[in-house]
């Protein structure tokens, strides 16, 4: 008996050891299984973070091409405007030409020519319209002579013989010359009404 007592014996120590080594095996996979389940919640989390700042970063990036674009096209439009403000201004020109308030300026702006030439002779290429106008101003300076010419532009040209003076009295040349005063004057307008 004493043998079926020590069998029984082994028998209940071996059950219980197995038992406790079950159970510590059943807490280390439980444990193993928490810790799993805790590093893919946080991996989990950490991807979709990294995920929403990648979406976020291409919302923000697409915002800005947006805006830079809308910007852009409101530039050229502008742009666009301006020059068909200036094209409408120079397609003017020679209706202004015949016009009282543009010939009575002609002595002045002939007698400030003739000064800057500081005696040189010179020849003064105007507009065909202009020729009578211009014809008695320009003999009252003897240094000067008059030209009709098509290509002088919407008003007069005075260039001095020796090459030294080159004047430009048209209307293209004082547009082209207030051509960015004017464009601002037209933006601020714009920017002020809306």
């Amino acid at each position: 008996m004493a043998l079926e007592k020590l069998l029984e014996v082994l028998r209940r120590e071996a059950e219980a050891e197995v038992a406790a080594i079950q159970a510590a095996a059943r807490a280390e996979a439980e444990a193993s299984l928490a810790r799993c389940d805790a590093d893919l919640a946080a991996r989990r989390a950490s991807f979709e973070t990294e995920r929403d700042a990648v979406r976020q970063t291409a919302v923000e990036l697409a915002l800005g091409v947006a805006r830079r674009d809308a910007r852009r096209a409101v530039l050229e439009a502008r742009e666009r405007l301006l020059d068909r403000v200036f094209t409408a201004a120079r397609s003017q020109f020679a209706g202004v030409l015949p016009r009282a308030e543009y010939r009575a300026g002609l002595p002045g702006q002939l007698d400030e020519a003739a000064r800057c030439l500081g005696g040189r002779g010179a020849t003064v290429r105007c507009h065909p319209a202009l020729r009578k106008e211009l014809e008695p101003l320009v003999g009252s300076h003897p240094s000067l002579r008059l030209a009709a010419d098509t290509g002088a532009g919407s008003g007069f040209k005075v260039a001095s013989e020796d090459g030294a003076v080159e004047i430009d009295a048209t209307l293209e040349d004082r547009l082209a010359r207030s051509q960015e005063r004017v464009r601002q004057e037209v933006m601020a307008a714009l920017e002020s009404h809306p």
